[in-house]
């Protein structure tokens, strides 16, 4: 790769070449990248400079946004998550399955699923988060793609960049449907 390199900068006299390489030594790898320009006649000058700490950041940012990928994906319950203008921006699996739409159909649109009879708990929950809050189990109700009401519990959390700025919320819905059904049904069998 290094003498491919420099065959591009010695056959194009005014090309710059950028290319970056791994070496392997008994204490671990090492990244470069090297810069190489012409110079007059044959002569090529090359900058190298070591970027391990950078890759190994960014090797260690992934593996991070690989776990928090999985963690998402293999959560059973619904999460969704929203830029600050309430249009969709993630939808793990869970979401699919209970409530039916996919993220292909939501990405950038907003969620409409909210029920008129919790209109105002909505509104209230909104002005939470755009004030940066996180909160848990508010129990609300929400429609799926076929209009069945789910009882669901909300929990929410602000998606912050690294000044703290919020750029939306991730939210986790936890289907209680049949814990309602079945408070419901002690609640009838107690006032027999």
């Amino acid at each position: 790769m290094f003498q491919d390199a420099i065959r591009m900068v010695a056959q194009e006299e005014k090309a710059i070449v950028s290319i970056e390489y791994e070496l392997s030594f008994p204490k671990g790898r090492r990244f470069y990248e090297a810069r190489m320009v012409p110079l007059r006649g044959n002569q090529i000058i090359a900058i190298i400079r070591n970027i391990t700490p950078s890759k190994e950041a960014e090797e260690a940012q992934r593996e991070i946004e690989e776990r928090h990928r999985v963690v998402l994906e293999t959560s059973p319950d619904p999460i969704v998550a929203y830029d600050t203008q309430w249009r969709v921006t993630y939808l793990n699996p869970a979401f699919t399955r209970v409530f039916g739409w996919t993220l292909e159909e939501l990405s950038g649109k907003e969620l409409g699923y909210i029920p008129e009879e919790v209109q105002n708990n909505n509104v209230e929950m909104k002005q939470k988060i755009r004030r940066g809050e996180s909160f848990s189990d508010f129990e609300t109700r929400r429609y799926n793609k076929q209009g069945m009401l789910i009882d669901v519990s909300i929990s929410v959390a602000i998606w912050r960049d690294s000044e703290g700025k919020p750029l939306g919320s991730v939210i986790t819905l936890r289907d209680i449907t049949e814990q309602k059904k079945t408070e419901e049904r002690l609640l009838k069998s107690e006032s027999l």
